[in-house]
């Protein structure tokens, strides 16, 4: 209570020590540090889907043939079959 006493009512910047503009600097190296969040949010967000999610969630041979032959550099046939199949049993 001493301490409180001493100082008055401006306790932040007398007593602790801390001028005004550092109030400002963590503001500011907060914001720089969202950038590289910012970017990788946008980056994950334009990332496709698997292969494996596409077929097996979605029921979708020929999308997820199409993407793992991107992939591979392969021609790959789309089963739709198979997936009806799969899913019926």
């Amino acid at each position: 209570m001493r301490v409180v006493r001493s100082c008055g009512s401006d306790i932040q910047t007398s007593c602790s020590g801390t001028v005004p503009e550092a109030d400002y600097v963590w503001r500011i190296i907060l914001m720089f540090g969202q950038i590289p969040a910012a970017i990788m949010y946008y980056w994950r967000m334009k990332m496709p889907e698997t292969a494996h999610c596409i077929f097996l969630v979605a029921k979708n041979a020929c999308q997820a043939s199409s993407d793992m032959a991107k992939v591979l550099q392969v021609e790959i046939e789309a089963a739709q079959a198979k997936v009806e199949a799969l899913t019926t049993a």
